[in-house]
């Protein structure tokens, strides 16, 4: 359908644009400069810092140009002398209103009312200055604030409740005595707060800063950043890493990127800082029971050696390897090209294999049914569904960016949020439509939800019995008792789900055990209730899951045959078993690629370290099938990335043995 446009006239000149848009947004589309610093692309247009006032002919007053919509044969001046030296007072109000002191200040040289100073020529303000006392507040241990450098554009304000959904800050106070306030006064570093930090990026002073990147570099340092991938877990972000030398100061949302469209975590945006110290890496060879540093070239030598000697002796088949779903799938193919094509072991798999194979195993029983197969959307499509479905986990704190969405969904009224959870998680405690069964009974809930479908004849008897799986039926009356939630709130949720206009996204936590044991159920459930394919999101561990899959690094059984010599590419304890390590006691060769993790090395004879993320370059695929580079951000010559070890291990393999 075509956009009805609209002609009017800017600055003596004829434009057309679709109508709806506002004068603002037409300015910008063609290439008409207008100062903004309450404005932002994302946010919603509030008109607050009145500095983008433009002429509209026939009005009686000027208008904010981001609240402003266009309308046919509208007459348009955007900067007449008028208009500039109304800007310039603005501007001049600003300084004098609060203590902007720019040359202590860390967003020196960054700073957007700093740079319109200069534009708009003030090199000193007619007005007397307030001087203030207003609080600073450094409670939390990443983001300062500090109401000196605050003009009150409310960026911060908006960004917390219209993209994160936390609605933790507000205004607090009225005229010049206003303040921005966490949860209504309480200190940042004690509120609701997600440390997300996208209200630090957003603002367009230095009133929230990066209490890490303050003061360290000079402005400029800054302003190179280089794009990569967040590689915390499977979303997939896309962010902004500013460095200097080896040392990362500060990292940023990428707005431009189409996954996250700029929103990180506190993991991806504070916590990875702390994760990319570049220790001692030496590798270590166990010799004469006794651990000693070596050489690369030594190390992946005498690693070659022991799965050739182990391979000679017992067979190819005796050699496997166990990864983390957390490496670039280029280390991913390197590593299973080295073990099954070179060497011809047996086994590649992750610790994190059986939430794929669970996955696999539902998709398969839906298409045997002939149902549609879901869909896995993204953020923006998850932002256009009307009921979200959050069963046994919790996205906020799994995957952050993702738990925002229906954080959002919440806060602002866009769609329903039900939580089937027994604790009350962070989304949990966001919304009032959740349900809280009993630890262990979320299967019983199921039933029950298939039982009300059953009655309202939502559903046939064949896919209610293929669901539930058992004859006997539930006393609805007594749910409550056995599983802790009201059968009213059932009702409601199950007649919303299968409402015609509902299109519905579930959230399905494959981290737990439980959970993948109702996979194939829930699957089928959210499938029977939609009208079109399902809309379900798994949330799995590691960042890049569907890149293990796709090298092959994933197995078709988590049954491992009995391993002489193994391969352990591990860089967290995620996964691991106490059953699991007793296993590996049966090998005669263990390499350890990845952390220094006690309980392994006291098993293995040659520990491979891992560089950290920013030095690792190459794709990762996200939950929903995203195909990503991730630039390396920092380079060394002191180690070797994931990828290169696997090669050179192959290499090794390859030549002469050493006799």
């Amino acid at each position: 359908m075509s956009l009805e446009m609209v002609t009017l006239t800017i600055n003596d000149e004829e434009v057309r644009a679709p109508r709806g848009s506002t004068i603002l947004e037409v300015c910008r589309q063609k290439g008409i400069e207008l100062p903004t610093l309450c404005h932002f692309d994302c946010l919603t247009p509030v008109g607050a810092c009145r500095l983008c006032t433009v002429e509209v002919e026939g009005s009686r007053r000027n208008m904010s140009a981001c609240t402003t919509p266009i309308a046919e044969g509208m007459k348009v001046r955007t900067n007449t002398p008028a208009l500039r030296e109304e800007r310039r007072q603005i501007l001049e109000m600003l300084f004098a209103e609060r203590n902007h002191f720019c040359p202590v200040c860390p967003m020196s040289g960054q700073c957007e009312l700093q740079a319109l100073a200069y534009q708009h020529e003030i090199a000193s303000v007619r007005y007397h200055y307030a001087f203030p006392k207003v609080p600073v507040d450094m409670s939390h241990p990443d983001i300062g604030l500090d109401q000196n450098r605050c003009i009150l554009c409310t960026r911060c304000v908006r960004v917390c409740s219209e993209l994160v959904g936390a609605q933790t800050l507000g205004v607090v106070h009225r005229g010049m005595h206003s303040l921005i306030a966490a949860d209504l006064g309480v200190p940042l570093g004690e509120s609701s707060c997600l440390s997300d930090g996208n209200c630090m990026q957003i603002c367009p002073t230095g009133s929230l800063f990066d209490k890490r990147s303050a003061y360290r570099v000079r402005p400029e340092a800054l302003r190179n950043a280089k794009p990569t991938i967040c590689p915390e877990c499977s979303v997939g972000c896309g962010f902004l890493v500013h460095s200097a030398g080896h040392i990362l100061l500060r990292i940023d949302g990428d707005f431009d990127h189409p996954v996250n469209r700029g929103l990180l975590c506190k993991k991806g945006r504070f916590d990875l800082l702390d994760r990319n110290t570049l220790p001692n890496r030496v590798p270590q060879v166990r010799r004469n029971g006794r651990w000693e540093e070596a050489s690369w070239e030594e190390a992946v030598a005498e690693a070659a050696r022991g799965v050739r000697r182990v391979a000679e002796r017992y067979g190819p088949e005796a050699f496997g390897a166990w990864v983390a779903p957390t490496m670039t799938t280029e280390a991913f193919r390197q590593l299973h090209h080295f073990v099954r094509e070179v060497v011809g072991g047996s086994f590649v798999d992750t610790l994190r294999g059986e939430e794929w194979r669970s996955w696999r195993r539902s998709l398969e029983r839906l298409e045997a049914m002939g149902l549609p197969v879901p869909r896995i959307p993204t953020i923006p499509e998850i932002d256009t569904a009307t009921v979200h479905v959050i069963v046994g986990g919790d996205p906020v704190i799994s995957h952050p960016v993702l738990g925002m969405a229906s954080l959002r969904a919440a806060a602002n009224r866009k769609a329903t949020v039900f939580v089937i959870h027994p604790d009350r998680t962070t989304l949990a405690r966001a919304t009032g439509e959740s349900l809280f069964p009993y630890d262990g009974e979320e299967r019983t809930l199921l039933r029950a939800a298939v039982q009300i479908a059953l009655r309202a004849g939502k559903m046939t008897e064949e896919l209610a019995e293929a669901i539930d799986g058992v004859t006997e039926k539930l006393d609805l009356e007594t749910l409550e008792d056995t599983v802790g939630v009201p059968v009213e709130q059932v009702i409601g949720m199950v007649n919303l789900l299968f409402a015609p206009e509902t299109q519905a996204v579930w959230f399905l936590n494959l981290t737990d055990d439980h959970i993948r044991s109702l996979l194939p159920d829930l699957m089928l459930f959210a499938a029977v209730a939609s009208e079109g394919p399902a809309w379900i999101v798994p949330l799995t561990s590691g960042n890049n899951l569907l890149g293990a899959v796709e090298a092959g690094c994933v197995a078709d059984s988590m049954a491992a045959p009995r391993l002489r010599a193994a391969l352990l590419s591990l860089p967290e304890w995620r996964g691991i078993t106490p059953q699991w390590l007793e296993g590996l006691r049966e090998t005669e060769f263990l390499v350890l690629h990845g952390e220094d993790l006690p309980a392994l090395r006291n098993l293995a004879d040659v520990w491979l370290p891992a560089l950290p993320w920013a030095y690792q370059g190459g794709t990762r695929t996200n939950y929903s099938g995203r195909a990503q580079y991730a630039a390396p951000i920092l380079f060394t010559e002191k180690a070797w990335t994931d990828e290169e070890i696997f090669r050179r291990l192959e290499a090794a393999y390859l030549a002469e043995p050493d006799r």
